[in-house]
């Protein structure tokens, strides 16, 4: 078990995650919005390049959202250390 990650605080994010995007589908609907799969994924800020024993299985109904080491948001690449390196490569 990671202490900065713990199992109880798992699966209390899990569950916290799974709501906002129930929430986000709500929202959705009546403006005829949807949310492409494809694009979406998710990244866990860790410090000094921690592993997690396991990864967040989370899922938009049978799809599930992939972890990604590095996003982009905006144009901007960030890890999950918060570090600009793969930003600086790409420019």
């Amino acid at each position: 078990m990671n202490k900065m990650f713990p199992e109880y605080y798992k699966s209390k994010l899990s569950i916290a995650i799974l709501f906002d995007l129930e929430s986000l589908a709500y929202w959705f609907r009546p403006i005829k919005l949807s949310l492409n799969i494809e694009k979406t994924n998710y990244v866990l800020f860790k410090q000094n390049r921690t592993q997690l024993d396991e990864y967040l299985n989370i899922k938009i109904g049978n799809n599930t959202v992939e972890e990604k080491n590095v996003i982009t948001l905006i144009g901007l690449y960030i890890d999950a250390q918060l570090e600009r390196n793969d930003h600086i490569k790409y420019i």
